[in-house]
């Protein structure tokens, strides 16, 4: 009794009559009797993971009013504020230069970088630019997500309708499960050059408390005598001056 066993290697390249560098399964026969047995091992699948740390700009940085820094400094960290996405903001420079600066979608809105502005001063005085090393940061814990998609949102009919039903049931926030799936789950930080080469403004969301060291944050602008209404109201001049601060300051 003999059984014939061939088992087949689908990695290893045989000889072919025909001039290919295609490689095609070789076969290995072993001898163990009369029964004809045929058994393959399938070659595995290697994907190769995309590294998101290495996509991560080396600074990113995040604009705030001067209590919030205070508070900042007092804590030892920066906290996540509520949102559509709740965590820390920030920005790649290159890409606020670039991209923020631009008009948004709707002519009668103002700029980008203008709502961030307003977005970071709030109701308090002077504006503060600080610096942030993502060396130590996760990169499993940053969500990305461009901006002009959040702009249209909100200024569209259903998140106005959303304020009026929810008005007494803690504002549409507390719905968030009736916003559009990409604002509330953001896109993978792998997304973030796509975004760039469209020219679409994008934030970075970290998902977790930013702790002043080891990320090595470091305030490197101080503008003040700015309030809300000041921006509000400013020249295009004014506003373009302050996004020239931003630059020179960051290259330094």
């Amino acid at each position: 009794m003999k059984i014939n066993f061939t088992t087949i290697n689908y990695n290893s390249p045989i000889k072919t009559l025909f001039r290919t560098n295609v490689k095609y399964p070789a076969f290995k026969s072993q001898e163990m009797g009369d029964i004809f047995v045929k058994s393959s091992k399938k070659p595995e699948k290697v994907e190769e993971k995309i590294k998101e740390e290495s996509t991560l700009p080396e600074y990113l940085y995040h604009l705030t009013n001067k209590k919030s820094y205070e508070s900042i400094m007092d804590s030892g960290e920066i906290k996540p504020s509520e949102d559509i996405i709740d965590g820390v903001f920030m920005f790649d420079m290159e890409d606020f230069q670039v991209n923020w600066t631009n008009c948004s979608s709707n002519e009668n809105l103002p700029s980008f970088a203008k709502s961030l502005l307003k977005q970071a001063i709030k109701y308090d005085n002077d504006l503060v630019l600080l610096k942030i090393s993502t060396k130590n940061l996760d990169p499993n814990k940053f969500r990305i997500r461009p901006q002009d998609d959040v702009t249209n949102f909100i200024n569209s009919n259903k998140y106005r309708n959303l304020c009026m039903v929810y008005a007494e049931s803690g504002g549409p926030f507390k719905h968030k499960y009736e916003f559009p799936k990409d604002l509330v789950e953001g896109y993978s930080i792998a997304e973030a050059q796509r975004f760039f080469n469209q020219k679409r403004p994008v934030e970075y969301i970290y998902q977790g408390n930013i702790k002043i060291e080891p990320q090595r944050i470091t305030k490197v602008l101080h503008i003040p005598d700015i309030t809300y209404n000041s921006i509000e109201h400013s020249k295009t001049e004014f506003i373009e001056g302050i996004f020239e601060k931003f630059k020179n300051f960051a290259e330094k």
